[in-house]
């Protein structure tokens, strides 16, 4: 049945799951990171090493700002909810970044090589860690009759490549990204 999945790492609940009543429902949205790929693990290496790579490039400390407007936490590896790595897509990140180290006195021909240096999007074929078998769980979610589909702030160029690399690209009935400028 659609159970709960078995879970791989990451955030994922664990504990008794209550059985859901899905009679009446025909399509199922998930959002892709956090509830089916592990968040943590794709961008929390990500944010330490563009830190790393930043202030090596614009020779100074820039970590502590850029942390706060990811919304990253180094101490515990997490980025909180409502900061610039959660919901924001890369194209919107990098102004993010630019405007980040603008605002610590760097100048903007400073600010635009350091970026030109350090600033590289996280590889999602590599980096996504599945939360579960999902496979296994959208194939049960399509046998049920039901459809599914996945939704996200990502940029639509990595979220298919991460989809297809997953195999999940037949299995949805489609995937609805921020920059498609529908959410």
């Amino acid at each position: 049945g659609l159970g709960r999945p078995r879970c791989r790492g990451g955030d994922a609940v664990v504990g008794p799951v209550s059985t859901v009543d899905l009679d009446r429902i025909d399509l199922l949205v998930f959002d892709k990171d956090g509830t089916l790929l592990d968040f943590h693990a794709m961008w929390s290496g990500w944010a330490e090493q563009l830190a790393t790579d930043l202030e090596r490039a614009a020779g100074r400390p820039i970590r502590g700002p850029l942390f706060e407007m990811l919304g990253y936490d180094p101490l515990i590896g997490r980025a909180h909810a409502g900061g610039g790595l959660i919901a924001t897509p890369m194209s919107r990140l990098r102004d993010l970044t630019a405007t980040t180290l603008l605002a610590q006195g760097l100048g903007a021909d400073v600010v635009e090589a350091a970026m030109a240096i350090a600033w590289h999007a996280p590889d999602p074929v590599t980096l996504a860690h599945p939360l579960a078998d999902l496979a296994d769980l959208l194939g049960a979610i399509r046998a049920s009759g039901r459809r599914a589909a996945v939704v996200t702030s990502d940029d639509r160029a990595p979220t298919d490549r991460t989809l297809a690399h997953l195999g999940l690209g037949n299995l949805l009935l489609f995937a609805l990204m921020m920059s498609s400028g529908l959410v």
